[in-house]
């Protein structure tokens, strides 16, 4: 190996040991917590049946957005790929 080889290397190890910032927490603030409980394991949920999905939208009478996008009319017959 060369030595200008050997510096840059001992350089670049130099600086990121340099430049790891000091991450210790000074005057934390503590956050009182309240054990809710704990929850039944994801295998054993049941969901119940008459519970109401609030993610499911209901259907739009009279709303068809398929109808409000552009179409092409025309198709270009150079693009690719061309044929099977």
């Amino acid at each position: 190996m060369s030595k200008p080889f050997i510096l840059v290397i001992g350089l670049l190890m130099g600086t990121s040991v340099l430049a790891q910032k000091d991450n210790i927490l000074r005057n934390p603030t503590e956050i009182p917590v309240t054990f809710l409980g704990e929850t039944v394991p994801l295998r054993d949920y049941m969901e119940d049946p008459n519970a109401e999905n609030e993610i499911t939208k209901t259907l739009k009478e009279g709303y068809h957005p398929k109808t409000d996008w552009v179409l092409n009319e025309a198709v270009n017959p150079l693009a690719k790929p061309n044929g099977n």
